[in-house]
């Protein structure tokens, strides 16, 4: 593979005619890769605004020549026919990200959103992305970390149980000395058994601080360094090339990683990382704890998840409304008539009150004294190792209350886990205030056909049929990616013949009595 890795000269000043300047610079340097073949750029981080330190200065620029810049590296990317990625910042939903972007053949084909952000960045208005910086490229799988990243091991250990083939990191760190950058990347290297492919800003030849763009082996060479000067790397090396060395004195040679991966003890400090790569790595079909085992034991509630989960359900779904004082609550029904005998409507109660609330006594004297859960409840027990169903009744006054699960599920780190379900009202506003959280159409469940459209409609992951379906909707829900859920089946034989149509995940009342039939044992078709 041949690689280019730019380092260019830092703003000497604030304004926005030296911030372009060095913009230009980076052009230029694109426009003299014509014809040399090469197969991947890096640029550094905040690329298409570097030296900008004001947030209302930052806006007006990305959204302007920033956003230019932008759109010209998608071209440079068709042009020079390879991928080039850079550190851009750009804004959404009135919030300011520093994302890192690979373009390929002119279109954006991946996205991470630096999730390690600097007290600068806060204090700029910067949202911190919600995900692993994890993708796969012509073969390969890619890692990101993003200049204040790379001070995280244990991030980096996450990317090294990914397999990594190449570290990409776009940086800034003026204020690093350049012995510790070269230091720390290095290490990072042998951490994550991975290339490393730094790119930077070059901050003068008197500075010791900042600079050392460079292409690192996974054992840790430094193969190629830009020292501290403007100036570009262009170095050709094998990224399936791993670091190899004896398993222990006179023994034979091992991949590092792999010896490293193999004796870990994960449990005692990396539980959920396994999680959430076990929970990825199921197949289907799975099962769905439909309000937990809520024919057992009292429904949506803490217990009837922590059973659902203990006899192997792979997910769990319940229901939200908000408070009268702005908190989500756990429950079914809009009033709590039939569960607590109680004659007020959930959305008119505050939390205080709510929280107070015996649902179990309804189910028998056995469970008197279960109260009624609120999500972050449910949050203790998310470790990533289960599916959350989410079925938000109403989005709430602008959508707050999609908006205030949306940022928890990211706050938490729960994005590959958990997903919103909910009718045409829930899954636009979801759309618009937290796309990146995944989306279950609901809407209109006792027509497939419009359940299909809505689905298609607003970008949804998930689609959740009734038992009116045919296998020519789940089949083309399946061609769009779409995975395919099933309200509900309690009866085993019944489960296996929606499986057969096409069914990815079965919601059920009785999970633990379908996984006692045999239900986790199908696995019927490969995870999508």
């Amino acid at each position: 593979m041949k690689i280019g890795l730019l380092q260019p000269p830092y703003p000497d000043k604030k304004t926005p005619g030296s911030v372009l300047s060095t913009v230009r610079w980076m052009e230029k340097i694109l426009d003299s890769f014509v014809g040399q073949g090469i197969d991947l750029v890096v640029l550094p981080e905040y690329c298409n605004c570097p030296g900008m330190e004001d947030a209302s200065a930052i806006r007006s620029f990305v959204n302007d020549e920033g956003n230019f810049f932008a759109d010209k590296l998608k071209k440079y990317s068709l042009v020079l026919n390879c991928g080039i990625i850079g550190g851009i910042v750009q804004e959404e939903n009135d919030k300011l990200y520093n994302r890192t972007v690979l373009f390929s053949q002119g279109e954006i084909i991946y996205k991470y959103d630096k999730i390690h952000l600097t007290d600068a960045e806060l204090d700029m208005g910067f949202s911190p992305g919600a995900r692993t910086g994890l993708c796969e490229y012509h073969g390969m799988k890619l890692g990101f970390a993003v200049c204040f990243d790379i001070y995280f091991p244990e991030y980096l250990a996450a990317l090294s149980a990914a397999k990594i083939d190449m570290l990409i990191c776009p940086s800034y760190q003026r204020s690093e000395n350049t012995e510790r950058i070269a230091a720390m990347t290095r290490v990072r290297a042998i951490d994550s058994g991975a290339w490393i492919l730094r790119s930077s800003y070059a901050m003068g030849p008197e500075s010791l601080c900042g600079g050392r763009s460079m292409l690192v082996s996974p054992g840790g060479e430094i193969l190629d360094d830009a020292g501290n000067l403007p100036g570009t790397l262009i170095a050709d090396f094998n990224p399936e090339v791993k670091f190899m060395k004896s398993a222990s004195f006179g023994q034979q040679l091992v991949i590092h990683r792999e010896l490293v991966e193999k004796k870990r003890r994960n449990c005692l400090y990396r539980p959920a990382v396994d999680n959430l790569i076990n929970y990825r790595n199921n197949l289907f079909p799975r099962l769905c704890a439909h309000r937990g085992l809520s024919l057992a034991m009292p429904e949506n509630s803490i217990p009837a998840f922590a059973a659902a989960l203990a006899a192997g359900a792979h997910e769990i779904e319940f229901d939200l409304w908000l408070s009268a004082d702005g908190v989500p609550v756990i429950f079914h029904d809009s009033d709590l008539r039939r569960v607590a005998g109680v004659d007020k409507i959930v959305t008119d109660i505050p939390w205080d009150e709510i929280s107070q609330v015996d649902i179990g006594a309804f189910k028998g004297e056995e469970w008197k004294g279960i109260k009624i859960p609120g999500f972050e409840d449910i949050l203790k027990l998310a470790d990533g190792s289960f599916g959350m169903n989410i079925h938000i009744k109403s989005p709430g006054k602008d959508g707050i209350l999609v908006k205030i699960i949306g940022e928890l599920i990211k706050s938490h780190g729960l994005l590959d886990c958990a997903y919103i379900g909910g009718d045409e009202s829930v899954l636009e506003a979801a759309l618009s205030l937290v796309p990146e959280v995944s989306r279950a159409c609901l809407a209109q469940q006792d027509n497939p056909d419009e359940l299909l459209k809505a689905a298609f409609k607003y970008k949804c992951e998930r689609i959740q049929f009734f038992p009116n379906f045919s296998a020519t909707h789940t089949h083309q829900a399946s061609e769009a990616g779409i995975i395919n859920n099933l309200f509900y089946a309690d009866d085993f034989n019944e489960a296996v013949k929606y499986t057969e149509k096409g069914i990815d995940v079965i919601l059920s009342n009785v999970a633990h009595t379908l996984i006692g039939s045999g239900f986790n044992s199908l696995l019927l078709h490969s995870m999508k």
